[in-house]
């Protein structure tokens, strides 16, 4: 898209891919800030969105008065505002863009944007987001993407928990799970990010169990469980009640095949 992308992780192994790709490496995330004038922010979890603004080598000492901060990540509004207001005083911009669309839109360009802030602001992204997406959700003001984000997220966790439900009924009455795949296909009960949760259920045993992956689906899980607690707290505020919510989380190791944590320290002692 003839953009100059400045990255940084603390993994090598992706920053190394993508500077593969062109991008230029930094060895820091004051290094990030320096060169850049759009920063976009992509990290777990609340605490590590403070952890790139915050201090003397975070990105908003590192930022040049007029530059624009995006955060990605699905975190609580209180730390987007928290952000702006920690920004403001250097002239910093911050807003929402939050990311969602999975791996696969992702990889062909079609990421969609749930973004929140001043529009003025929004724009000066418009260059990031036209390369990368093609769904543009305006949410509102600074908090509401973020909240935007977790709605659809539980739509998507409690749609993982039904299709985990029908599959387990389904091998029970030895039914074909084949089948229940082609029925939820030709109704539309299954997109892309449903089918890909859906081959999941359909993985062997020894796949499941293969100590090579499960580190990383245990590093999608906790991402999982984070959104599910932050649902919590937002629900429990604005006293919304969420069933859902709740039962996903009570089944949460069932619906993505995941040993409890107790088993867990013991396969990793």
């Amino acid at each position: 898209a003839g953009l100059h992308p400045t990255v940084f992780d603390l993994d090598p192994e992706p920053l190394r891919a993508v500077v593969a790709k062109g991008a230029v490496g930094a060895e820091s995330v004051a290094e990030v800030g320096r060169s850049s004038d759009v920063v976009g922010i992509c990290v777990p979890a609340d605490a590590h969105v403070r952890a790139v603004l915050d201090g003397p080598h975070g990105l908003l000492m590192n930022l040049a008065e007029g530059a624009v901060v995006a955060i990605h990540s699905t975190v609580l509004p209180e730390t987007v505002v928290w952000a702006a207001a920690a920004a403001a005083p250097r002239g910093v911009r911050i807003v929402e863009a939050c990311l969602t669309g999975g791996h696969f839109a992702a990889k062909e360009g079609r990421t969609t944007f749930l973004l929140g802030g001043d529009p003025a602001d929004i724009a000066a992204l418009e260059p990031v987001l036209s390369a990368c997406g093609e769904t543009l959700v305006q949410a509102g003001p600074l908090g509401n993407a973020n909240l935007l984000k977790l709605c659809l997220n539980l739509q998507t966790y409690v749609s993982h928990l039904g299709v985990a439900e029908a599959v387990r009924l389904a091998e029970e009455l030895d039914l074909p799970v084949d089948g229940l795949k082609e029925a939820m296909r030709a109704n539309g009960q299954l997109g892309t990010m449903g089918e890909s949760f859906f081959g999941l259920h359909e993985l062997p045993d020894s796949v499941i169990e293969d100590r090579n992956i499960l580190p990383m689906r245990r590093t999608s899980g906790a991402i999982i469980a984070k959104d599910l607690e932050l649902m919590r707290l937002v629900g429990e505020e604005h006293e919304v009640n969420l069933p859902g919510r709740d039962l996903a989380e009570t089944q949460f190791l069932r619906t993505y095949l995941l040993p409890d944590e107790s088993e867990a320290v013991d396969d990793d002692a």
